[in-house]
């Protein structure tokens, strides 16, 4: 899940930030970005808190916005 590391950075959070900003324990975070593995339901959750939707917009493109203003 080298996504979710890049979207993490992209925010500027550590693993635990963004785990308790997206109400996912910490050490999931980092297992997934280590293994490359996440339940679909942990994805949903992090879309969803992000406010990413099915329409086309994916996470890289929400750290390409995001790197734009911040």
């Amino acid at each position: 899940m080298r996504r979710i590391e890049f979207l993490r950075r992209g925010l500027g959070m550590s693993q635990r930030e963004f785990g308790n900003h997206v109400g996912i324990d910490a050490s999931y975070i980092c297992n997934a970005e280590k293994n490359g593995v996440m339940y679909p339901n942990h994805l949903k959750r992090i879309a969803d808190k992000l406010e990413i939707e099915d329409g086309g917009t994916s996470l890289l493109d929400v750290v390409a916005e995001v790197r734009k203003v911040g």
